[in-house]
């Protein structure tokens, strides 16, 4: 279901870039959320980026230290939505 039950719409950006350690991905593209209750109207909320960024890592979650580490993996450079490039 999602963050919201509300109606608000999530539209379609890119954030300038997306840094992760080393990695800079620039132009990423992602959502802004119109939605005007719950946690995406905070304003700790800037955006969803979500499985696109995800997919493009392997990803080790370390609670006991309260760490993640991502590991660019074959998936790093697929191509973004095609929608989204013009």
């Amino acid at each position: 279901m999602g963050t919201s039950s509300n109606t608000g719409k999530l539209l379609n950006v890119f954030f300038d870039k997306i840094k992760l350690g080393d990695h800079v991905m620039p132009r990423f593209p992602g959502a802004f959320s119109t939605i005007t209750t719950g946690m995406q109207a905070t304003t700790a909320f800037d955006g969803v980026i979500g499985s696109n960024l995800l997919q493009r890592f392997n990803q080790i979650w370390d609670f006991s230290n309260q760490k993640i580490y991502f590991i660019a993996n074959n998936r790093y450079y697929c191509p973004f939505y095609d929608f989204l490039v013009k």
